[in-house]
């Protein structure tokens, strides 16, 4: 029982240490008010907007992943 006990709590945290960074869900969304959430999380990524021209177009997209570029190429 010991032995079950052990191997649950090791996959229970194996499975929680998976965990997405970037975890979105966009639905009907401008593709700028999208952008600027990514943008937020990541000071790496800075992003900057010269004409309103992107709140014309909208997202619905699910992201689910651990690198910032790859949530901005899923949002476009």
């Amino acid at each position: 029982m010991k032995k079950i006990t052990t191997l649950a709590v090791a996959m229970l945290t194996v499975v929680s240490a998976y965990a997405y960074r970037y975890d979105f869900t966009f639905n009907n969304t401008p593709i700028s008010q999208a952008l600027v959430k990514v943008a937020r999380e990541n000071s790496d990524v800075n992003i900057s907007f010269i004409y309103k021209e992107l709140d014309n177009y909208r997202t619905s997209a699910r992201i689910r992943t651990d690198n910032a570029y790859d949530a901005i190429h899923k949002i476009i």
